[in-house]
Formats: structure tokens, sequence, C-alpha cells
């Protein structure tokens, strides 16, 4: 079985290794599905590679979802490949999350563990909507150093065009939009990378260079946020060393610098810039995306939840696939 790993000079190969670990997972994967067909068109053959090469079991989450299955070829695999239909299947998986006892597909109940969640091609906006309500019925409702949980952290594993992989922070244009978002999207990704045990280097992106100071208002508040970070996360780690050897660096708008000095995370200014610099990679520059991980889900509620994009191309699909199950073996017990 051949899936899309790239060969890396210099930085560790996510893709490989996620893939690799998922080979070996035993896990129900659910996967939302919608009446588009291109989405299932593209699925399909990926779906039927891990069936053929695991033991993961897949459940599609739709309003219709029997309308693709039910004229699939998977006889051989029939009872690892089910159906739950829903007419709010945003709201259906948000609530499979959290609720994992009693799952009930359309035609029996599977009860392998654990649960993963790919979004796939459900609405983007619906189901970020239909997590924060589940969070909101958690109890106790809590805050961490001051941010409500359901503040949704994503961190999305990228390509370049030179086959470079690395993590990225705001690819949501609501995400790490001020200081104290950006402080806890760095404070969780070191936890994340500690559940790795993958030493970690994040690089700072900002609106300009130093050098740009006191030309644009919005550009000022840009530098000084990442400079401020670099100081309180360096001087932090100086004086409480983490699990993981963690570094940051803040390289101004210079993501090609940050690229060439190996970062494993890289957080935008922004999240508008962050989705821009997302679309201008993945879309027009001939980079790949793997999918984002929830981090506040997975850290937080010891869940695993990949977003995809319902757009998605087979390798983003496959990746994503490869990720959610991947992460299984880092889940704590």
């Amino acid at each position: 079985m051949r899936f899309t790993v790239m060969n890396i000079n210099g930085n560790q190969n996510w893709v490989e290794f996620f893939q690799k670990k998922a080979l070996q997972q035993t896990s129900t994967i659910l996967i939302g599905i919608s009446e588009d067909a291109s989405f299932y068109q593209r699925l399909r053959p990926i779906m039927l590679k891990f069936l053929i090469n695991s033991n993961l079991s897949f459940v599609l989450v739709g309003k219709n979802p029997m309308k693709f299955h039910s004229s699939s070829n998977f006889s051989s695999f029939q009872n690892r490949v089910e159906t739950i239909t829903d007419p709010k299947p945003e709201q259906r998986m948000a609530s499979l999350i959290f609720n994992q006892s009693n799952l009930r597909t359309d035609h029996y109940q599977i009860i392998t563990k654990p649960i993963v969640v790919i979004r796939g091609a459900l609405s983007s906006s619906k189901f970020l909507a239909a997590i924060k309500n589940e969070i909101r019925k958690v109890p106790p409702y809590q805050k961490i150093d001051g941010i409500p949980l359901q503040t949704i952290s994503r961190l999305a594993l990228l390509e370049t065009a030179e086959n470079f992989q690395f993590f990225f922070g705001g690819v949501g244009i609501d995400e790490v939009n001020s200081f104290e978002s950006k402080r806890k999207m760095i404070g969780l990704s070191r936890l994340f990378f500690e559940r790795l045990k993958h030493p970690l280097h994040i690089g700072l992106l900002s609106g300009g260079r130093l050098s740009d100071e006191g030309r644009d208002a919005i550009v000022d508040q840009s530098l000084s946020e990442a400079k401020r970070l670099e100081k309180v996360f360096t001087e932090m780690w100086k004086k409480n060393p983490p699990d993981i050897p963690c570094s940051i660096s803040h390289y101004e708008i210079l993501i090609e610098q940050a690229i060439s000095h190996n970062v494993d995370l890289l957080i935008a200014p922004n999240g508008i810039s962050g989705n821009l610099i997302y679309r201008t990679l993945v879309h027009l520059g001939k980079g790949r995306s793997f999918g984002a991980v929830y981090l506040n889900l997975f850290l937080h509620f010891n869940r695993i939840v990949i977003d995809c994009s319902r757009v998605a191309p087979s390798f983003e699909i496959e990746g994503a696939i490869g990720l959610a199950a991947g992460l299984v073996p880092f889940m704590l017990l």
C-alpha cells in the first residue's frame, strides 16, 4: 500500500509518522458526508486502502449517507463501514464527540473504541457552533487561564511545494486574533508536542519588519504582540523548562525565513492572514494540507477531532484519516 508520503530533508515527516501509527489502530472513524457526491468519490478509494491494510472502521454521518454507501462495493468489509442518518449531521457529530458510550448506526451498534471524528464535507460554521454548544454542557463549565474552553484552537498540518512539513496555527478567521488567544495557542501546542515527545521550535509571524514600526498602527500592534510573546515564553521556559526542548522566535513578516529555519510550528499574525496563508499555499502554491487537530478537544477533553475541507483533495482526506487514527496512541488512558 502506498500512501502520500514525501521524502523530507531536515525535518520530521509528520504524514509518515502518523500514518504508520494509524495502520496499527482499531479505532472507529466518523466522517461527515454532504449531499455532494464529489467528496465521497474522493473518500471511497482512500477508505478502501485503510480497510484493506488496517483494522480501522468507518461511520459516514450525513443527511442521507446511504445514498452513496448503498451503491458502494464494500461487501468484504460490510461490518466495518456503517452510516448514521440525521437531518442535522453537524449537531449529531458534535454530540457523539462527547457521548461515545452508545454509538448507534443505521443498522447496528459499533462498540469499537476509541471513536475519532473528521468533519469532512459538513458545514464548518455549523460544526463549530455545535461543538461550542456541546462544550457548554460539559460540567463543570470552566476556563483555562481565563479563556473559555469553547475557544477553538486548531493546528493544521501543512506542506510546502518543496515538501517541508510543519504545523500551522491560525487557519480560522476567528483564531489567534489577540495576545491571549495566541498565548493559549502556544501553550496548547507545547502540551501537544510533549504528548508526541518531539522538540518544539515555534516561529511567530507579524505584520511587518521591526524597521517598519511607526508606519501603521495595526502593524505596530502586531509587532508588539509578537515581541511580547517571544519574551514571555522565552523567560517562562528558561525559568521552568518544559518536558521537551522548546524555543520561540519572532520572524517578523519573513515567513520564508521561518520555513528555512525548520520551524515545527508557525503562528500567523491573525486569523484572516492565517487563512490566506493556508489558501495561498494549498490552492495556489502547490503546497498540501493534511487536516487540522482541535487542540482544546484533544488536550482538555481527550477527544480527537480533525478538520478537513469540504473541497479537500484526496491527499488531504488521506492525511486527515492518518492524523486522526495516528493520534490515538497519544490519548490519555
